[in-house]
This record gives structure tokens, C-alpha cells and sequence, in this order.
């Protein structure tokens, strides 16, 4: 009884060592844009990407960042005003200044130079989103260095700068400081091997493109203490509550025929210990465009009048455009547009036919058959 007892005091004491750590910081994401990649080159920033993730999510690398000290304070040097809390929650966000937009995400391009006469490791400009990276280092970088390098100047697109040149304190400040802790956690083990208790999160940004014949879905990775195994794409078919299994990848895409009806797509993360969470539905529409029917011509001494049934369009019908081919000629001529369901002209000089396009709001078109009028 006495051992089972402390069994459950260690599992509560090991939850409410994790349980002040945000929800944003397991869903945060990478977006590094390269510039002119080697496969090598892109190998180790897909690795030190993997790092900075699993760095951001631990309970190690929030409590390093707010307690971050100078001189005897819990404060960063450099650090325009904000407080520790409020620079992690900064991180967190993800809103550049070029990019204002809170993703939860490091939103950076990345571009490689060689300069050998240079200590520079790397730098940036304040009106860009892209940093430079100097390849003397880099190619003998390990991936967690690699992941110091990306998220000092990162920070720097955050709005945080450091003096350009030594001195102790710039070490503090909020570039190389936290770059620092982010180099000391890339070996440490417990962070590294996942066995922070992080939940589970669902796939996130799930958006659905169509191209010709072919739907692609493109989705933000979800993320779990075990590790994410695979990504389940499900699909439900207008009419079906049935929801059909239609890949299982390791990508953060897919890409398929478009089904032939409107669908609802969602995707199933599996982690490590095969625990499951699905993202948001998204809405496939199927184009349903019929032409207009039962187009008839009537005639008088001052006009000629066309009457149809109206067409139909999943998108919704946005008007027709009635034109003319005169008798002897191969080309016709738009008459004109009308959201109604009838047109009437002074009669032609010579024999024609008449035909009717309709357009919907996504600008598909249609024609109808023609209707003869006789001279």
C-alpha cells in the first residue's frame, strides 16, 4: 500500500511539474523558407527545426526563460521593455514585425553566403524577413548549434536587438541569451527523447485547394510528448455519415481525384502510443453546372424575344449573355447580359441563331443549344 502510494504521489508531482506550461508551446510550428539550398544544407535545418520544436514545448525552456537573470534580476538585457513572461509569450505568438500576424509559428527565410575573412556567424536587416548565414560556420555547425543561430536572429525579427559589439552584458541580452538556452537544451536528453509529458494535439490549419481534377489538403503538423507516427486523411461524401480512411502518410499534405459529389475532409494524428486527434472539417464543393433548357424564340413585326428555363450552378448562377450568329457568318456576337430569364431585340436583318451562356459566381460557363430565327 505504502508503494503504490508513492507511485501516485510521484505521477501527480510529474503533472504539476508540466502543468503550467502553455498549450501554445506544444503547438508551435517552424516555417523556414531556404534560399538556394543544398540537400545537405536543408538535411540540418530540417533537423535543428526538430530541435527548436521540442526545445519550445518542454517545461525546461519556459523556466529558463522567465527566470533569466542579469545583475541579480529576472530580467534579459535588451529586451525593449518587456518582462520575461512577456517575451515568452512573444516567442510564442509568433508575430514578426514584417509578419504582424500571430501564427504560433517562426515564420523566417533563410539564405546561405561564404565569407571566410569573417567571425560573423550570421545577421540580418531590420526590413526583411530573410537572415544570412555564413556557411564557414554552418557546414561544421551540429543541428543544435545550427538551432542556436536560427532562433537568435529570429528573435531579432521579433523586435530584439543586442549591441553590435562585445561586451558581458550583450550575452544577456535577449538574442543571446535565450539562443543560449536553446544551445544548452538541444543535448539535453529529457528534452531531446520527448519524455516531458506533453499531450497530444490535433493537426492544426487544415485548408483544402482544388486544381483541375485534383483536391490537394495541406495541414500544420500536430505534436505529442511520444512523437506524431503518422497522419490519418479522412473523407465523408455528401449524403454518407460514413468517414473512409483514404491515406495514412508522413506528410503534411495530400493530394488526390476530386470525389464527384461535395465532401468533408478531416485529418487523424496518431502519436508514439497511438493515442488519436483530429483537426477541424474542411468543405469540398463539387461543380454542378447545367446549361440553361428549354430556350424558345418568339417573334413580332418590332422584336424578337427569347424565353428560357434557368440554368444551374453549385456555385450560384451569376447571370446569362445572350449572342447572335447571323446567317452566312461562323461568328457570334454578344447581344448582351441579363439576370432574368428572358431577352428581346429588334429582329435581325438576315437569318440567325441565337444561343445563351450562363455564368456562375466562380465564373464557369455554359452554352445552351441554339433557337432559330427565319428572315
Amino acid at each position: 500500500m505504502t508503494r503504490m502510494l508513492l507511485i501516485f504521489s510521484f505521477v501527480l508531482f510529474s503533472f504539476s511539474l508540466y502543468a503550467d506550461v502553455p498549450t501554445e508551446a506544444f503547438t508551435f510550428d517552424t516555417n523556414v523558407k531556404l534560399v538556394s539550398a543544398t540537400s545537405t544544407q536543408e538535411d540540418k535545418i530540417l533537423k535543428a527545426e526538430d530541435i527548436i520544436r521540442k526545445i519550445i514545448a518542454s517545461e525546461k525552456f519556459r523556466t529558463a526563460v522567465l527566470n533569466h537573470s542579469y545583475n541579480g534580476k529576472k530580467t534579459f538585457v535588451d529586451n525593449g521593455g518587456f518582462t520575461n513572461e512577456q517575451i515568452y509569450s512573444k516567442m510564442l505568438a509568433g508575430s514578426e514585425i514584417l509578419q504582424p500576424t500571430r501564427n504560433n509559428a517562426m515564420d523566417i527565410e533563410v539564405e546561405f553566403y561564404t565569407n571566410s575573412f569573417t567571425s560573423t556567424v550570421g545577421y540580418t536587416y531590420p526590413d526583411t524577413k530573410r537572415i544570412y548565414v555564413n556557411t564557414k560556420f554552418f557546414n561544421s555547425y551540429t543541428p543544435g548549434e545550427v538551432s542556436h543561430n536560427l532562433v537568435h536572429e529570429w528573435l531579432h525579427k521579433l523586435g530584439f536587438d543586442h549591441a553590435s559589439s562585445y561586451s558581458t552584458s550583450r550575452d544577456y541580452s535577449v538574442p543571446y541569451g535565450i539562443g543560449s538556452i536553446i544551445l544548452k537544451l538541444s543535448v539535453d536528453s529529457e528534452v531531446m527523447n520527448g519524455t516531458s509529458p506533453s499531450p497530444l494535439t490535433a493537426p492544426t490549419k487544415l485548408s483544402l485547394s482544388k486544381s483541375g481534377t485534383t483536391v490537394t489538403l495541406s495541414w500544420s503538423r500536430a505534436s505529442s510528448g511520444a512523437g506524431i507516427s503518422s497522419y490519418k486523411v479522412y473523407r465523408i461524401l455528401s449524403g454518407s455519415t460514413t468517414a473512409y480512411l483514404q491515406t495514412t502518410t508522413s506528410s503534411l499534405s495530400y493530394t488526390q481525384t476530386a470525389p464527384t459529389k461535395n465532401a468533408e475532409y478531416y485529418v487523424k494524428a496518431v502519436d508514439g502510443d497511438g493515442k488519436t486527434a483530429n483537426s477541424l472539417k474542411v468543405n469540398f464543393s463539387s461543380l454542378v453546372l447545367k446549361a440553361v433548357t428549354n430556350l424558345s424564340l418568339s417573334r413580332s413585326s418590332t422584336k424578337v424575344t427569347l424565353n428560357w428555363t434557368g440554368a444551374v450552378s453549385s456555385e450560384g448562377v451569376s447571370l446569362y449573355k445572350i449572342y447572335r450568329t447571323l446567317s452566312g457568318s461562323t461568328t457570334s456576337y454578344l447581344q448582351g447580359s441579363t439576370s432574368t430569364l428572358t431577352f428581346a431585340q429588334t429582329p435581325p436583318t438576315r437569318s440567325a441563331a441565337y444561343y445563351v451562356k450562363v455564368v456562375d459566381k466562380a465564373g464557369n460557363t455554359l452554352n445552351s443549344g441554339t433557337v432559330s430565327y427565319t428572315k
